[in-house]
């Protein structure tokens, strides 16, 4: 007969669980996007970019080409060397900054996009509180028009202060009567001080007195240049070196009026 069948084996333990195995290496982190630009509704320039995302909101320039890749676009750069400048310190087309600006005198009505400026029989500064390193290179930029006719014909002048401490200062100012661009600058004489004309040039082709004129500095460290352009396409520059400047510019800047009245729509410095 055919034996009975054996008993089944037991089963066997169960092996050892493995190794967890190495945590994989963390990815890169993704690039950080743009930051997106929060515009305040006006555009200046009129160039279709709202100023707060605008590379150079008081020039036209909707193609916000900027060469150097720098804050500043090539509209506002210094024409012969786009390293100058590298950004806009302050910029008001005077809507709501009237708590930046102080006034030495004059008559200064500042709001709804415009300051109108008046000053006789002497000239005064409308000055933004801002300090200007006094070893930096920077430039300053007034657009203007005029409404109505000078205070006094035969000495009338409105421009840019661009380097004021206490009561020196340099202003670069254009003179409709005589189509003249002049940088001036005072000293300390006894009994007070004295304001000399260190400067001038004729301006080309003037814009009538509504159409608007600019008037830009350039200070490079060593020397000024101011330029003169206008809506009828004037121009004209007038450069200053060695003795007439100052071994320290800066300090702070802004508009000025001399027997004149003017509209400033726009003001601005670079650095």
């Amino acid at each position: 007969d055919t034996g009975d069948t054996g008993d089944t084996g037991d089963t066997g333990d169960t092996g050892d669980t493995g190794d967890t195995g190495d945590t994989g290496d963390t990815g890169d982190t993704g690039d950080t996007g743009d930051p997106v630009c929060v515009g305040n509704g006006m555009d200046e320039d009129g160039d279709g970019i709202d100023d707060n995302c605008d590379n150079c909101p008081s020039i036209y320039n909707p193609g916000q080409k900027n060469t150097t890749g720098d804050e500043l676009g090539d509209a506002c750069e210094a024409p012969w060397d786009y390293d100058l400048l590298t950004e806009i310190s302050a910029f008001d087309p005077f809507h709501d900054k009237e708590s930046s600006w102080s006034s030495t005198g004059g008559t200064w009505n500042y709001g709804d996009g415009k300051v109108s400026g008046s000053s006789t029989p002497r000239g005064d500064n409308y000055i933004y509180n801002l300090d200007i390193d006094n070893s930096a290179v920077y430039s300053v930029e007034a657009t203007f028009s005029f409404s109505q006719g000078a205070i006094n014909t035969s000495a009338a002048w409105a421009g840019v202060i661009f380097a004021q401490e206490g009561s020196h200062f340099y202003t670069c100012v254009f003179e409709r009567k005589e189509d003249r661009v002049s940088i001036w600058r005072t000293r300390s004489v006894i009994g007070g001080i004295s304001i000399d004309n260190v400067g001038s040039s004729d301006v080309s082709a003037p814009a009538n007195d509504s159409q608007w004129h600019r008037l830009r500095v350039f200070y490079d460290g060593s020397a000024v240049k101011c330029t003169f352009e206008d809506e009828a396409g004037g121009s004209g520059e007038v450069n200053i070196s060695g003795s007439n400047v100052w071994s320290s510019m800066g300090g702070k800047a802004g508009i000025r009026v001399y027997n004149e009245r003017a509209d400033f729509t726009s003001f601005v410095i670079y650095q």
